[in-house]
Protein backbone atom coordinates (compact mmCIF):
# COMPACT_ATOMS: atom_id res chain seq x y z
CA UNK A 1 0.00 0.00 0.00
CA UNK A 2 1.34 3.08 -0.97
CA UNK A 3 0.60 6.12 1.75
CA UNK A 4 2.57 8.80 -0.20
CA UNK A 5 0.55 11.97 0.21
CA UNK A 6 0.08 13.28 -3.53
CA UNK A 7 -2.26 16.21 -2.51
CA UNK A 8 -3.93 18.51 -0.12
CA UNK A 9 -7.26 20.24 -0.28
CA UNK A 10 -9.72 22.23 2.05
CA UNK A 11 -13.35 21.62 1.90
CA UNK A 12 -16.57 23.01 3.60
CA UNK A 13 -16.45 26.32 6.03
CA UNK A 14 -12.13 25.60 5.50
CA UNK A 15 -12.36 26.53 1.38
CA UNK A 16 -13.99 29.66 1.95
CA UNK A 17 -12.10 31.53 4.22
CA UNK A 18 -8.98 34.06 2.91
CA UNK A 19 -6.21 34.54 5.95
CA UNK A 20 -4.29 37.89 4.63
CA UNK A 21 -1.06 38.15 6.78
CA UNK A 22 0.04 42.30 7.39
CA UNK A 23 3.27 42.51 8.85
CA UNK A 24 2.69 45.86 10.48
CA UNK A 25 6.35 46.29 10.93
CA UNK A 26 9.72 44.43 12.55
CA UNK A 27 10.03 46.81 15.73
CA UNK A 28 9.27 44.48 18.76
CA UNK A 29 9.74 44.93 22.42
CA UNK A 30 11.10 41.09 22.30
CA UNK A 31 14.50 39.98 21.25
CA UNK A 32 13.79 36.37 21.36
CA UNK A 33 17.79 34.21 20.31
CA UNK A 34 15.21 32.42 17.98
CA UNK A 35 13.36 34.65 15.98
CA UNK A 36 15.53 35.99 13.15
CA UNK A 37 16.64 39.48 12.40
CA UNK A 38 14.71 39.96 9.62
CA UNK A 39 11.61 39.08 11.72
CA UNK A 40 12.25 41.51 14.22
CA UNK A 41 14.14 44.77 15.66
CA UNK A 42 13.67 47.32 18.01
CA UNK A 43 14.67 50.40 15.66
CA UNK A 44 12.17 49.94 12.80
CA UNK A 45 9.99 53.59 12.36
CA UNK A 46 6.47 53.08 12.82
CA UNK A 47 3.76 53.08 9.76
CA UNK A 48 1.85 56.35 10.45
CA UNK A 49 -2.08 55.50 10.56
CA UNK A 50 -2.38 57.59 7.25
CA UNK A 51 0.02 54.59 5.28
CA UNK A 52 -1.84 52.07 7.06
CA UNK A 53 -5.70 53.62 5.84
CA UNK A 54 -4.37 53.30 2.25
CA UNK A 55 -2.99 49.87 2.29
CA UNK A 56 -6.30 48.56 4.06
CA UNK A 57 -8.52 50.30 1.69
CA UNK A 58 -6.34 48.24 -1.17
CA UNK A 59 -7.28 44.60 1.28
CA UNK A 60 -11.03 45.73 1.05
CA UNK A 61 -10.74 45.85 -2.61
CA UNK A 62 -9.18 42.69 -2.79
CA UNK A 63 -11.80 41.11 -0.17
CA UNK A 64 -14.71 42.41 -2.93
CA UNK A 65 -13.10 41.11 -5.65
CA UNK A 66 -12.87 37.64 -4.27
CA UNK A 67 -16.13 37.40 -3.05
CA UNK A 68 -17.56 38.36 -6.71
CA UNK A 69 -15.36 35.76 -8.22
CA UNK A 70 -15.26 33.17 -6.09
CA UNK A 71 -16.63 30.88 -3.14
CA UNK A 72 -14.14 32.53 -0.84
CA UNK A 73 -16.04 34.61 1.05
CA UNK A 74 -14.96 35.24 4.44
CA UNK A 75 -12.17 37.66 4.65
CA UNK A 76 -9.59 38.15 7.59
CA UNK A 77 -7.04 40.27 7.77
CA UNK A 78 -4.01 38.77 10.08
CA UNK A 79 -2.01 41.36 11.67
CA UNK A 80 1.37 40.59 12.81
CA UNK A 81 4.89 41.94 13.16
CA UNK A 82 7.68 42.44 14.81
CA UNK A 83 4.94 43.09 17.71
CA UNK A 84 2.00 45.15 15.77
CA UNK A 85 0.38 46.30 19.57
CA UNK A 86 4.03 48.09 19.72
CA UNK A 87 2.66 50.97 17.32
CA UNK A 88 1.62 53.43 19.39
CA UNK A 89 -1.13 54.07 17.03
CA UNK A 90 -2.41 50.81 16.63
CA UNK A 91 -5.52 50.46 18.59
CA UNK A 92 -6.62 53.55 16.66
CA UNK A 93 -5.56 52.03 13.69
CA UNK A 94 -8.17 49.35 14.45
CA UNK A 95 -10.87 51.32 14.86
CA UNK A 96 -10.08 53.01 11.26
CA UNK A 97 -10.11 49.46 10.33
CA UNK A 98 -13.50 48.51 11.23
CA UNK A 99 -15.11 51.64 10.11
CA UNK A 100 -13.92 51.45 6.43
CA UNK A 101 -14.96 47.73 6.08
CA UNK A 102 -16.73 46.13 8.76
CA UNK A 103 -16.97 42.72 6.92
CA UNK A 104 -12.93 42.24 7.43
CA UNK A 105 -12.48 40.46 10.60
CA UNK A 106 -9.08 41.67 12.45
CA UNK A 107 -7.17 39.13 13.39
CA UNK A 108 -3.68 39.52 15.66
CA UNK A 109 -1.02 37.55 16.25
CA UNK A 110 1.02 38.87 19.17
CA UNK A 111 3.22 38.00 22.10
CA UNK A 112 0.54 39.31 24.55
CA UNK A 113 2.31 42.03 25.96
CA UNK A 114 -1.08 44.34 25.90
CA UNK A 115 -1.79 46.73 28.17
CA UNK A 116 -4.99 45.81 30.84
CA UNK A 117 -6.99 48.77 29.55
CA UNK A 118 -6.77 47.81 25.48
CA UNK A 119 -7.51 43.79 26.39
CA UNK A 120 -10.39 44.11 28.41
CA UNK A 121 -11.85 45.42 25.61
CA UNK A 122 -10.29 43.46 23.06
CA UNK A 123 -13.71 42.45 21.40
CA UNK A 124 -14.78 45.83 20.15
CA UNK A 125 -11.51 45.57 17.51
CA UNK A 126 -9.87 42.05 17.60
CA UNK A 127 -12.17 38.68 16.54
CA UNK A 128 -9.45 36.46 16.68
CA UNK A 129 -5.90 36.16 18.45
CA UNK A 130 -2.90 34.03 18.33
CA UNK A 131 -0.76 34.67 21.14
CA UNK A 132 2.69 32.91 21.30
CA UNK A 133 4.30 32.34 24.73
CA UNK A 134 8.11 32.95 24.90
CA UNK A 135 9.95 31.13 27.56
CA UNK A 136 12.99 34.22 27.37
CA UNK A 137 10.77 36.77 28.67
CA UNK A 138 10.62 38.76 31.61
CA UNK A 139 9.23 36.28 34.23
CA UNK A 140 6.82 39.47 35.12
CA UNK A 141 5.80 39.91 31.49
CA UNK A 142 5.22 36.27 31.33
CA UNK A 143 2.64 36.76 34.30
CA UNK A 144 1.05 39.53 32.35
CA UNK A 145 0.70 37.39 29.20
CA UNK A 146 -0.55 34.03 30.58
CA UNK A 147 -2.98 36.94 33.08
CA UNK A 148 -4.25 38.53 29.40
CA UNK A 149 -4.74 34.97 28.04
CA UNK A 150 -7.13 33.95 30.66
CA UNK A 151 -9.16 37.31 30.97
CA UNK A 152 -9.43 37.30 27.35
CA UNK A 153 -10.30 33.72 27.07
CA UNK A 154 -13.00 33.81 29.91
CA UNK A 155 -14.55 37.46 29.89
CA UNK A 156 -14.62 38.40 26.18
CA UNK A 157 -15.60 37.01 22.61
CA UNK A 158 -12.55 36.81 20.70
CA UNK A 159 -11.17 34.27 19.76
CA UNK A 160 -7.56 32.91 21.31
CA UNK A 161 -5.04 30.40 20.03
CA UNK A 162 -1.67 30.09 22.03
CA UNK A 163 1.44 29.20 20.44
CA UNK A 164 3.47 27.59 23.29
CA UNK A 165 7.39 27.97 21.59
CA UNK A 166 8.66 25.02 23.18
CA UNK A 167 12.20 26.16 23.84
CA UNK A 168 14.68 23.16 24.03
CA UNK A 169 16.18 24.02 27.36
CA UNK A 170 15.00 21.65 30.01
CA UNK A 171 13.89 24.50 32.21
CA UNK A 172 12.68 26.48 29.53
CA UNK A 173 10.46 22.90 28.69
CA UNK A 174 9.40 21.94 31.57
CA UNK A 175 7.33 26.01 32.12
CA UNK A 176 6.32 24.98 28.25
CA UNK A 177 4.36 21.75 29.58
CA UNK A 178 3.41 23.64 32.84
CA UNK A 179 2.05 26.70 30.86
CA UNK A 180 -0.03 23.40 28.57
CA UNK A 181 -1.84 21.53 31.53
CA UNK A 182 -2.58 25.35 32.74
CA UNK A 183 -4.45 26.47 29.44
CA UNK A 184 -6.19 23.20 29.22
CA UNK A 185 -7.52 23.31 32.46
CA UNK A 186 -8.87 26.74 31.86
CA UNK A 187 -10.27 25.39 28.63
CA UNK A 188 -8.08 27.72 26.23
CA UNK A 189 -7.15 26.69 22.89
CA UNK A 190 -3.30 25.78 22.13
CA UNK A 191 -0.63 24.40 19.95
CA UNK A 192 2.81 22.95 21.14
CA UNK A 193 5.58 24.08 18.71
CA UNK A 194 8.72 23.21 17.76
CA UNK A 195 11.39 25.97 17.37
CA UNK A 196 12.52 26.15 13.65
CA UNK A 197 11.21 26.63 10.56
CA UNK A 198 13.90 25.54 7.66
CA UNK A 199 15.16 21.90 8.21
CA UNK A 200 18.39 22.98 5.72
CA UNK A 201 19.64 20.57 3.29
CA UNK A 202 18.62 16.53 3.62
CA UNK A 203 21.02 15.31 6.47
CA UNK A 204 22.12 18.77 7.38
CA UNK A 205 22.40 19.38 11.25
CA UNK A 206 21.84 22.93 12.08
CA UNK A 207 24.22 24.58 15.11
CA UNK A 208 22.04 26.95 15.59
CA UNK A 209 20.21 29.08 17.74
CA UNK A 210 17.32 29.36 15.22
CA UNK A 211 16.91 25.83 14.84
CA UNK A 212 16.55 24.10 17.84
CA UNK A 213 17.55 20.35 18.75
CA UNK A 214 14.97 18.06 20.86
CA UNK A 215 16.05 15.22 23.03
CA UNK A 216 14.36 11.69 22.52
CA UNK A 217 12.06 12.42 25.50
CA UNK A 218 11.02 15.78 24.36
CA UNK A 219 10.72 14.77 20.77
CA UNK A 220 8.74 11.80 22.05
CA UNK A 221 5.75 14.30 23.30
CA UNK A 222 5.49 16.06 20.26
CA UNK A 223 5.27 13.01 18.32
CA UNK A 224 2.25 11.64 20.58
CA UNK A 225 0.84 14.53 20.61
CA UNK A 226 0.72 15.44 17.09
CA UNK A 227 -0.38 11.71 15.87
CA UNK A 228 -3.45 12.31 18.12
CA UNK A 229 -4.26 15.10 15.38
CA UNK A 230 -4.55 12.55 12.41
CA UNK A 231 -7.96 12.03 13.40
CA UNK A 232 -9.73 14.92 13.91
CA UNK A 233 -12.71 13.24 14.93
CA UNK A 234 -11.96 10.97 16.98
CA UNK A 235 -11.77 11.34 21.16
CA UNK A 236 -9.27 13.21 22.54
CA UNK A 237 -6.84 12.85 25.26
CA UNK A 238 -6.17 15.30 27.48
CA UNK A 239 -2.67 16.93 27.00
CA UNK A 240 -1.83 16.10 30.26
CA UNK A 241 -2.97 12.14 30.07
CA UNK A 242 -1.46 12.02 26.92
CA UNK A 243 2.21 12.91 27.36
CA UNK A 244 4.71 11.83 29.81
CA UNK A 245 6.96 14.49 31.51
CA UNK A 246 10.68 14.37 30.08
CA UNK A 247 13.29 12.63 31.60
CA UNK A 248 16.26 15.17 31.99
CA UNK A 249 18.76 14.57 28.64
CA UNK A 250 21.14 16.82 27.38
CA UNK A 251 22.09 14.76 24.81
CA UNK A 252 20.08 16.17 21.45
CA UNK A 253 19.52 12.99 19.66
CA UNK A 254 16.67 14.16 17.02
CA UNK A 255 18.25 17.32 15.49
CA UNK A 256 15.58 19.87 13.37
CA UNK A 257 17.29 18.42 10.02
CA UNK A 258 15.34 15.58 10.34
CA UNK A 259 12.58 17.14 11.61
CA UNK A 260 10.38 14.59 9.37
CA UNK A 261 10.76 12.16 12.12
CA UNK A 262 8.52 14.83 14.89
CA UNK A 263 6.31 16.23 11.88
CA UNK A 264 3.69 19.15 12.59
CA UNK A 265 0.46 20.07 13.33
CA UNK A 266 -1.18 23.24 11.26
CA UNK A 267 -1.04 26.35 12.89
CA UNK A 268 -3.92 27.19 13.53
CA UNK A 269 -5.10 23.80 14.14
CA UNK A 270 -7.94 23.49 11.20
CA UNK A 271 -8.89 20.63 9.56
CA UNK A 272 -7.33 19.90 6.05
CA UNK A 273 -7.19 16.76 3.45
CA UNK A 274 -5.33 14.42 2.02
CA UNK A 275 -5.13 12.24 -0.63
CA UNK A 276 -2.83 9.34 -1.58
CA UNK A 277 -1.43 8.18 -4.04
CA UNK A 278 -2.65 4.54 -3.76
CA UNK A 279 -6.35 6.18 -3.89
CA UNK A 280 -5.44 8.71 -6.57
CA UNK A 281 -4.35 6.11 -8.78
CA UNK A 282 -6.70 3.69 -8.25
CA UNK A 283 -9.32 6.47 -8.63
CA UNK A 284 -7.65 7.39 -12.24
CA UNK A 285 -7.18 3.66 -13.11
CA UNK A 286 -10.63 1.91 -11.94
CA UNK A 287 -12.97 4.50 -13.08
CA UNK A 288 -13.43 5.03 -17.28
CA UNK A 289 -12.77 8.75 -18.08
CA UNK A 290 -12.35 10.29 -14.86
CA UNK A 291 -8.88 11.55 -16.21
CA UNK A 292 -10.79 13.53 -18.30
CA UNK A 293 -12.11 16.39 -16.10
CA UNK A 294 -14.07 17.32 -19.02
CA UNK A 295 -16.19 14.01 -18.17
CA UNK A 296 -16.99 15.12 -14.91
CA UNK A 297 -16.08 18.59 -13.96
CA UNK A 298 -13.92 20.08 -11.80
CA UNK A 299 -16.42 20.22 -8.95
CA UNK A 300 -17.19 16.79 -9.20
CA UNK A 301 -14.05 15.20 -9.90
CA UNK A 302 -12.83 16.91 -6.93
CA UNK A 303 -15.47 15.67 -4.96
CA UNK A 304 -15.31 11.99 -6.44
CA UNK A 305 -11.56 11.81 -5.18
CA UNK A 306 -10.86 9.90 -1.58
CA UNK A 307 -9.79 12.50 0.76
CA UNK A 308 -9.17 11.70 4.49
CA UNK A 309 -9.25 14.44 7.03
CA UNK A 310 -6.15 15.25 9.14
CA UNK A 311 -4.67 18.26 11.05
CA UNK A 312 -0.91 16.88 11.14
CA UNK A 313 1.47 15.69 8.71
CA UNK A 314 4.52 13.29 9.23
CA UNK A 315 6.09 15.21 5.96
CA UNK A 316 6.12 18.68 4.86
CA UNK A 317 8.06 18.37 1.63
CA UNK A 318 6.38 19.37 -1.08
CA UNK A 319 9.05 21.01 -4.06
CA UNK A 320 7.72 21.55 -7.09
CA UNK A 321 3.94 20.56 -6.17
CA UNK A 322 1.53 23.40 -7.23
CA UNK A 323 0.16 25.67 -4.72
CA UNK A 324 -2.90 27.80 -4.44
CA UNK A 325 -1.09 29.47 -0.64
CA UNK A 326 -1.48 32.71 -2.07
CA UNK A 327 -5.21 32.05 -2.03
CA UNK A 328 -5.60 31.77 1.38
CA UNK A 329 -2.77 32.44 3.51
CA UNK A 330 -1.08 35.98 1.45
CA UNK A 331 0.86 38.25 3.13
CA UNK A 332 1.92 41.62 3.38
CA UNK A 333 5.02 43.83 4.26
CA UNK A 334 4.49 47.23 4.97
CA UNK A 335 8.25 47.93 5.37
CA UNK A 336 9.07 46.89 2.41
CA UNK A 337 5.94 47.33 0.60
CA UNK A 338 5.59 43.51 -0.95
CA UNK A 339 3.10 41.51 -1.42
CA UNK A 340 3.74 37.55 -1.06
CA UNK A 341 2.12 34.45 -1.79
CA UNK A 342 2.85 33.70 1.83
CA UNK A 343 5.26 34.85 5.17
CA UNK A 344 8.00 32.18 4.90
CA UNK A 345 8.12 30.63 1.51
CA UNK A 346 7.17 33.45 -0.20
CA UNK A 347 6.54 31.20 -3.68
CA UNK A 348 5.50 32.50 -6.40
CA UNK A 349 4.29 31.21 -10.20
CA UNK A 350 7.87 30.54 -11.87
CA UNK A 351 9.19 27.71 -8.85
CA UNK A 352 11.12 31.04 -7.22
CA UNK A 353 11.04 32.83 -4.45
CA UNK A 354 9.58 36.84 -5.05
CA UNK A 355 6.82 39.10 -4.40
CA UNK A 356 3.37 38.74 -6.31
CA UNK A 357 3.68 42.53 -6.31
CA UNK A 358 3.61 45.49 -4.46
CA UNK A 359 1.32 47.35 -2.53
CA UNK A 360 1.39 50.41 -5.25
CA UNK A 361 0.63 47.30 -8.21
CA UNK A 362 -1.71 45.53 -6.32
CA UNK A 363 -4.69 46.94 -7.97
CA UNK A 364 -3.08 45.06 -11.00
CA UNK A 365 -2.57 42.22 -9.74
CA UNK A 366 -6.66 42.22 -8.68
CA UNK A 367 -7.24 43.05 -11.93
CA UNK A 368 -5.56 40.55 -13.49
CA UNK A 369 -7.77 37.60 -11.20
CA UNK A 370 -11.11 39.46 -11.76
CA UNK A 371 -10.44 38.95 -15.50
CA UNK A 372 -10.05 35.08 -14.88
CA UNK A 373 -5.92 34.96 -14.89
CA UNK A 374 -5.50 32.99 -11.60
CA UNK A 375 -1.87 31.89 -11.14
CA UNK A 376 -1.02 28.67 -9.40
CA UNK A 377 2.41 29.38 -7.32
CA UNK A 378 5.18 25.95 -7.61
CA UNK A 379 7.01 25.43 -4.52
CA UNK A 380 10.87 26.05 -4.58
CA UNK A 381 11.37 25.31 -1.15
CA UNK A 382 12.76 21.88 0.30
CA UNK A 383 10.36 22.23 3.20
CA UNK A 384 6.78 23.86 3.96
CA UNK A 385 6.26 25.04 7.35
CA UNK A 386 2.63 27.30 7.93
CA UNK A 387 0.64 26.54 4.43
CA UNK A 388 1.05 23.25 5.21
CA UNK A 389 -3.23 22.92 5.18
CA UNK A 390 -3.28 24.73 1.96
CA UNK A 391 -4.43 23.14 -1.24
CA UNK A 392 -2.00 21.98 -3.36
CA UNK A 393 -0.66 18.84 -5.34
CA UNK A 394 2.33 17.22 -7.29
CA UNK A 395 -0.18 16.86 -10.21
CA UNK A 396 -0.72 20.46 -11.45
CA UNK A 397 -4.31 18.86 -13.27
CA UNK A 398 -5.50 18.37 -9.84
CA UNK A 399 -4.61 22.04 -9.19
CA UNK A 400 -6.32 23.23 -11.80
CA UNK A 401 -9.43 21.48 -11.05
CA UNK A 402 -9.10 23.13 -7.76
CA UNK A 403 -9.15 26.76 -9.14
CA UNK A 404 -11.84 25.75 -11.82
CA UNK A 405 -14.48 24.65 -8.22
CA UNK A 406 -13.12 28.25 -6.22
CA UNK A 407 -14.02 30.34 -8.90
CA UNK A 408 -17.04 29.54 -10.51
CA UNK A 409 -18.16 32.99 -10.93
CA UNK A 410 -15.78 33.63 -13.55
CA UNK A 411 -13.98 31.69 -16.80
CA UNK A 412 -10.94 30.54 -15.30
CA UNK A 413 -8.60 31.39 -18.52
Amino acid sequence: MNKEIVAINRFGWEATRVMFGWDLGRRCNYDCSYCPSHRHNNYSPHASLKDLVYTFQKLSRYRQIMAEISSINEFTVSITGGEPASNPIFWKFCEEMNAIDPLIKVGITTNGTIPKKQYEKIDQYVQTMTISYHCEADDKLKKNVVDAILYITKNTNTYVNVNVMFHSNAEYFQECLDLCFLLEDEGVNFVPRIIGEDQGSEGKVKDDKEFHSYTNEQAEIFTTYYEQLKNPQAEKTSFRNLISVPKTDTNPVIQMANRNEIGRPCCGGITFNTITKENYENRNTTKAGVRDLGTLGPVSYIDSLEWDETKYLKTSRFKDWSCLVHLFLPHLQQETRMIYAHQTCQANEFGRQGPLCTIETFDAYMDRMAGGDIPIMKCPNMVCNCGLCTPKSKHKPIVDAMVKKLFTNIQVT
